[in-house]
């Protein structure tokens, strides 16, 4: 896997807002993933949903805000937008990801490396979906979005995809954005900035 570069050269680790007791939000940038987008072509979303089953283990069928996750939740497959997943790695090469897709999917779907194109920042506390709720028109509220569902949403006009990562501790759930790197640090700055409010730490 080729190491990328920051796609936030200039955050600072530090804490914004109170700088006394525990932070409401830890805030870190999760580099060297690997994230492959996949859309089906029409038609061809039933065998692209079984290529991705046979070839990685990942068990989708184009329900909305459904991701799929192979047995040990190294790979996951986000939902976009109708049939149109990023499929994210934590433990294999960008290319072998890509190749192994383009290989498998090639033929049923639009087979896109974005690697270097989307970054991947993760939230977790207390006050994450406060924080979220802020600036989003998005309702990020357990009734309305669960663990292991995504969503598209936005801050002041930057459009992200907001996977709800884990919410096996409810006073700690954790929520991973992945905004275009062009927009990385615009967001950053806009999260920080926002969640002065709750005291945000910028852990990595």
């Amino acid at each position: 896997m080729v190491e990328i570069e920051s796609a936030v050269p200039f955050k600072q680790i530090k804490r914004y807002g109170a700088p006394y007791g525990k932070p409401g939000v830890m805030l870190r940038e999760v580099q060297n993933q690997s994230i492959v987008q996949i859309a089906a072509f029409p038609g061809a979303e039933k065998d692209l949903f079984k290529a991705l089953g046979s070839e990685l283990g990942i068990v989708v069928d184009g329900t909305a805000g459904r991701v799929g996750v192979n047995d040990d939740g190294s790979i996951r497959a986000v939902w976009i937008s109708l049939n149109s997943y990023l499929v994210v790695a934590s433990s294999m090469p960008d290319r072998v990801l890509h190749q192994r897709l383009a290989k498998a999917c090639g033929s049923h779907a639009l087979v896109t490396d974005q690697s270097a194109g989307r970054v991947c920042f993760e939230l977790t506390g207390a006050s994450v979906i406060d924080l979220l709720m802020m600036e989003s028109a998005t309702n990020f509220e357990r009734d309305a979005f669960g663990p292991g569902e995504s969503r598209a949403a936005s801050w002041a006009g930057i459009a992200c995809i907001v996977l709800f990562a884990d919410g096996s501790d409810p006073d700690r759930p954790v929520y991973q954005l992945f905004p275009h790197r062009s927009f990385a640090q615009s967001l950053w700055e806009e999260l920080c900035d926002a969640g002065r409010e709750y005291a945000v730490e910028v852990i990595g």
